[in-house]
């Protein structure tokens, strides 16, 4: 259920982007930006919704950012009268592979806060050689 939301989220940031590319355009070096900004809000809220670093959200929801940004460069072109140019190829490519790459690498909590890649508050408490209510005060 948690990948659904997930999927149904990047679906709906996609849109807003889409619209806002629509806007404003895709031209030259904003190609980069609008594929690396939308690559990364797509990615990070789908993998953060899911809670799962998955191929299958990853894939999805790149392929969800590529197809705004895609769709935002064909509003941008005045719904198809415009040619499209090297633009329209690039940022949704580039926003696929961020959203991709965003998702994959999404650090996962465990439930009492911790990273899930090692705890640097457990390694700090180690050096320093006091427990957590110590340094807290809570005695």
């Amino acid at each position: 259920m948690r990948t659904v939301a997930a999927l149904v989220a990047a679906a709906f940031v996609a849109a807003v982007a889409a619209l806002i590319v629509g806007e404003y355009g895709v031209a030259g070096w904003v190609t980069l930006m609008v594929g690396t900004v939308t690559g990364l809000v797509t990615g990070e809220i789908a993998a953060s919704v899911a809670r799962s670093r998955s191929w299958v959200v990853g894939l999805v929801s790149g392929a969800l950012a590529g197809a705004g940004v895609l769709w935002g460069a064909y509003l941008d072109s005045g719904r198809g009268i415009a040619p499209l140019g090297w633009e329209a190829a690039a940022a949704p490519a580039l926003a696929f592979a961020v959203t991709v790459f965003s998702v994959r690498t999404y650090k996962l909590a465990r439930p009492n806060g911790d990273e899930a890649n090692g705890s640097e508050a457990n390694a700090a408490e180690a050096i320093e050689g006091e427990g957590p209510s110590e340094r807290l005060g809570d005695n």
